[in-house]
């Protein structure tokens, strides 16, 4: 099925296009817009994070998770203290999964205003789809060579979806 505001192909079952995140069941009873008006940003709450939006979400989220592991480091060689501290680590761990799980949103991806929807409704997939399938199964999968640069690369991918978003059946849009 064609996306009747941007033109792209989308699975034949899909609400939502991959693409713009137009609604196309609805937008396909309405007469298509121009041409000149479909090649622009589309004007709808789920549109399509950009490349660079997801790259700085998860470079926080990296930075938090790290940042915290190498002040724990430090302050354990220094004072006992480090072992209080060292909590931070499982309890960035829990919040990420909850956010995930609940708001399709990690750390990273709520401060820079992004969120994972299911690419054919367009609601929140939850703990199956936004932590089981595209954190911990990829992560498991990056034991095959070169996957993790393969999944990386696929954001360059006209509807910028990975890997682990073909697999759950995501997409990341602006929230």
């Amino acid at each position: 099925m064609y996306c009747p505001k941007c033109g792209t192909q989308n699975v034949d079952d899909a609400e939502y296009c991959s693409n713009c995140g137009t609604n196309i069941r609805t937008a396909a009873s309405v007469a298509p817009q121009p041409t000149s008006q479909a090649a622009s940003e589309p004007d709808i709450p789920n549109r399509l994070a950009s490349r660079w939006l997801r790259f700085v979400a998860k470079f926080v989220d990296l930075f938090i998770f790290i940042g915290i592991f190498y002040a724990v480091a430090i302050v354990m060689t220094v004072t006992s203290v480090g072992s209080i501290l060292f909590l931070a680590l499982p309890a960035i761990l829990v919040l990420q999964v909850v956010w995930l799980s609940t708001r399709g949103q990690t750390i990273g991806k709520r401060m820079v205003g992004i969120k994972i929807i299911s690419t054919k409704t367009g609601e929140n997939l939850g703990f199956g789809a936004n932590v089981v399938i595209r954190a911990w199964l990829t992560t498991v999968l990056g034991i095959i060579p070169f996957l993790g640069l393969i999944d990386i690369l696929l954001i360059f991918r006209e509807d910028k979806r990975c890997i682990h978003d073909l697999m759950a059946g995501t997409s990341v849009v602006n929230a």
